[in-house]
């Protein structure tokens, strides 16, 4: 009966059916008959949809041979030659080009994107030349040089899809254009394409209809990293896409609730543009002080959302405020708390508060104390009922640092008790709960290890699972059945090789396992048929593992002959990486000084290369890179002075954002470039000529470089300074975040203390500095600081440690000597009523300060030395030197230091 109901029935009806009745097991159906009713394609990326489904766990129809039979094809298609291009050639022979109207050509689009992103099909794939599907976790980390975009761009079936929508974009509904959008991104075509193009003038007519879930989705892709950066994008079509969000929130605001807010504009929390961060964070805080809206489902959403994006991005008062008004509706409904919001509430609140990036209140602080009591007394009335995700979902909502022996070791026993009934999912969020929290029990730790043997063979097919437990295996010392468990099926498995995690484990096998000669024999071997296939960030991550590796039990030879290997790889790679990708490994090779000192010469190499493509790069590449730079601080002259060269060549062309952003990265080095006269004389020229061109921010931001760099003409300080400029700022504060309040702050102090024949007062008195603060977890990167400096001055009363100037310069430590340069104690000299003690001031130089100080650094120390300061600079390079290992030599330098200033 069922099989006659569903016979000839369109393919869209058998797919809804399908997906609701997974009981079914037994149903003939001829696939070729639903397609009689949907010649064109219209619904095809569903019929594909349902054989993934079929292959993959619904069984509905996979029992009848028909079914059987396609689903067989489908496998049997994407093990054999090349996975791409069979499935582009079997659409093409099934469907070709010239038969389809543009919605069916966009229907393809949705099925590759579909064979794409399917982990059960996708892990079976194999390519000539090229690396497997499963590789492409971070596809879009490079824009046109993703392994997806290489993939297809070039398949002239894949061409003439995409020209047969070219021109026919404006005939498709706004939810068909939303959906085209989000695979064309998916797929890495170029916001250049004309069918981008295309997309973008409709969304840019204010009078093209979006439904609040048609910008969801257009919104949940401008997150992908390059449209993120993309000048266009930001500055053409956001304001739209703003605005029409804004209509819709109005118009559907009563179904709208603040979770979904919080959700949908996610991605305006975490792009570059300031005034769409601001708009987004107005919007919420007013939803949020609407009580109607908040729920502790909302405050769910929120924190989760908070949790993801960069603090750094948000107004800290309005932060603070958002989440105080989280706290309160905690507060309210204590009583209420279920599970699943119990372990999200104390999770990132207690991230929040350990954390200075948020200062929570004493009040949130005291209400995630009774967050965790909760989640211990529901623990102990639940426990003997309970089962593994219900304890595990309140031990997340327990904060475990609080917890005494006796606590831990009773959870820690109630946990290895039902680990014996965990399934896979379970046992991956056990072994997450046990590396987060350092779990040492070792009942705990056995049960877990036998049960991933148990079930190796699952976890080696499913790339996320193997992922958690490759984390876990380098996290603990790996039980010894365990180990050798998991190395026997690494050396059996395909995957293991296939995954973008090999180069992790294979350095981590290399490094933990050298008596294992076999298997570390294949490894190596692996790696070097492989290295053809590796990105340069790739051989990056082998190359810092083989730091390790000269402490390991392999021969040198072992270790030179792969060394050899890898650098010659990298120079090779260098000449074909893009320039973004080089940036992020100039970072990360530089990032540690052993790491920094053992390839020196490699990062050169790297920067020469960022220097070369600087002069070709067009105006949004330019901004895309100079922003990496500015994020990574790889404040190298080479770099710098490519850049200046740019800005010298094409001049006025570059008014605007990207102008501003050079000469900030470029102040904020501290560099002498190497034509600095022309350059600073052409920043004063285009200054003055086109400062009324930019926004307030801009306007700001260039006042202070230029002030960094010591040629801010006083008229345009005496301008911004003016009743008339403050007024204008005070309103547009109101809408911005930190950074611009924090930069007004810098450049008022500079026109203060460096350009006092201007008179401008000091109005920064009620700044609220508290917020402003840095993190003085510098410190923690000069070990043995403070002791070493009790020792050379008699005692800790002798200085203060974190102290701020009356203009709000972060001093490390502040001390003070009499006229025979001896110390005197702190409180005495405070208390002194003439100035009879000259004020040492000991500022740390971070590693991004070795080879120069940074113009931040040296700008503060001018001004204080202005206040009187003589100070004092210590360089994390110095101080964290092989030769400053003994206490001696620490002593030695600091009385240098501070003795002969």
């Amino acid at each position: 009966m069922l099989a006659r109901m569903f016979h000839g029935r369109g393919i869209r009806y058998v797919y809804r059916i399908a997906k609701f009745r997974h009981t079914i097991n037994s149903i003939t159906i001829d696939p070729s008959a639903c397609f009689k009713k949907d010649p064109s394609l219209r619904y095809a990326h569903l019929y594909w949809n349902l054989f993934v489904d079929s292959h993959i766990g619904f069984r509905t129809f996979s029992t009848t041979s028909k079914w059987l039979a396609a689903s067989q094809h489908l496998d049997k298609m994407v093990k054999e030659q090349n996975g791409v291009s069979t499935m582009l050639q079997t659409l093409g022979e099934k469907f070709p080009v010239e038969n389809l109207d543009p919605v069916a050509a966009v229907d393809c689009l949705k099925i590759i994107r579909t064979f794409m992103y399917n982990k059960m099909l996708c892990k079976n794939a194999i390519f000539q030349n090229q690396p497997p599907i499963i590789t492409f976790a971070k596809v879009f980390q490079y824009q046109n040089d993703s392994d997806i975009f290489r993939l297809f761009f070039p398949n002239p079936y894949f061409q003439g899809l995409l020209n047969q929508i070219c021109g026919h974009i404006s005939q498709f509904a706004p939810a068909h254009n939303a959906e085209l959008f989000a695979c064309l991104v998916t797929l890495g075509i170029s916001l250049e394409h004309p069918i981008m193009q295309e997309l973008i003038s409709l969304f840019l007519d204010e009078k093209y209809p979006m439904c609040l879930n048609d910008l969801a989705t257009v919104f949940d892709h401008v997150k992908v990293t390059p449209l993120r950066s993309d000048l266009f994008f930001l500055r053409v079509c956001m304001p739209r896409l703003q605005k029409s969000f804004e209509t819709n929130i109005v118009m559907e605001n009563t179904r709208c609730s603040l979770e979904r807010v919080a959700t949908l504009l996610e991605p305006f929390s975490l792009i570059q543009c300031s005034k769409m961060r601001d708009w987004y964070q107005k919007r919420l805080l007013s939803m949020a002080e609407d009580n109607s809206c908040m729920n502790l489902d909302s405050v769910r959403s929120i924190m989760i959302m908070l949790s993801k994006s960069n603090s750094r991005s948000w107004s800290l008062p309005n932060m603070v405020r958002l989440t105080d008004l989280c706290f309160k509706e905690i507060e309210k409904s204590l009583h209420k708390l279920k599970p699943y919001q119990i372990e999200v509430i104390a999770q990132v609140g207690w991230q929040f508060g350990v954390y200075k990036s948020l200062k929570v209140t004493t009040c949130a602080l005291d209400i995630l104390e009774k967050v965790h009591f909760m989640a211990l007394n529901m623990l102990e009335k639940v426990q003997a009922s309970a089962t593994l995700t219900e304890i595990l979902t309140l031990l997340l909502g327990v904060r475990w640092q609080k917890l005494n022996i006796n606590e831990r070791e009773s959870f820690e026993r109630l946990l290895a008790k039902h680990i014996e009934e965990a399934n896979i999912d379970d046992l991956l969020k056990v072994v997450n709960f046990t590396q987060f929290h350092r779990v040492k029990n070792k009942t705990c730790q056995c049960v877990v290890d036998a049960k991933i043997i148990e079930n190796i063979g699952k976890i080696m097919n499913d790339s996320k699972a193997f992922r958690q437990i490759s984390n876990y295996y380098r996290s603990f010392s790996a039980s010894l059945p365990l180990h050798n468990t998991l190395l026997d099926h690494m050396q059996k498995s395909q995957m293991f090789f296939e995954t973008k995690e090999f180069v992790y484990l294979a350095q981590l096998i290399l490094c933990t396992s050298p008596e294992d000669k076999p298997f570390s024999k294949l490894v190596i071997d692996k790696v070097e048929s492989m290295i053809s296939q590796f990105r340069l960030s790739k051989i990056t991550v082998l190359l810092r593992g083989l730091d390790v590796l000269n402490r390991s039990k392999y021969t040198q030879a072992q270790i030179l002959d792969l060394h050899i290997l890898l650098d010659k790889a990298f120079v090779q790679k260098i000449e074909t990486t893009e320039l973004l990708e080089l940036c992020d490994v100039a970072y990360k090779l530089g990032f540690f000084e052993h790491t920094k000192i053992r390839h020196a010469e490699k990062i050169n190499l790297l920067y020469e290369k960022m220097a070369k493509l600087v002069m070709s790069m067009k105006t949004d590449e330019l901004y895309r890179f100079a922003l990496s730079v500015r994020k990574t601080k790889l404040y190298n002259k080479v770099v710098l002075d490519s850049l200046a060269q740019y800005l010298i060549r094409h001049g006025e062309a570059l008014i605007g954002q990207v102008f501003v952003l050079i000469v900030v990265v470029i102040a904020k080095s501290g560099y002498q470039l190497q034509e600095h006269s022309v350059f600073t004389k052409l920043c004063l020229e285009i200054t003055q000529k086109h400062f009324d061109k930019l926004d307030i921010q801009e306007q700001i931001s260039l006042a202070h470089s230029l002030c960094l760099l010591q040629i801010c003409p006083q008229e345009i300080l005496c301008r911004i300074f003016s009743f008339e400029y403050l007024m204008a700022l005070d309103k547009y504060r109101v809408q911005t975040g930190w950074d611009l309040n924090f930069t007004t702050m810098h450049l008022n102090r500079c026109a203060v203390l460096e350009y006092p024949q201007l008179n401008i007062p000091w109005f920064h008195e009620s700044f609220d500095a508290k917020f402003y603060l840095p993190d003085f977890a510098m410190v923690n990167q000069f070990t043995g600081l403070f002791k070493t400096l009790s020792e050379i001055l008699g005692g800790p009363e002798f200085f203060e440690k974190n102290v701020l100037t009356p203009y709000f310069h972060p001093i490390a430590v502040e001390l003070f000597l009499d006229e025979n340069k001896r110390p005197v104690s702190y409180a005495k000299a405070k208390q002194a009523q003439t100035r009879t003690y000259q004020p040492i001031a000991i500022l740390l130089a971070t590693k991004f300060n070795d080879e120069n100080l940074n113009g931040f650094l040296q700008t503060e120390i001018r001004q204080l030395e202005i206040l009187g300061y003589k100070v004092v600079v210590i360089l994390y390079s110095e101080w964290n030197s092989m030769a400053m290992f003994d206490n001696d030599e620490r002593v030695k330098y600091l009385k240098e230091k501070l003795f002969t200033v």
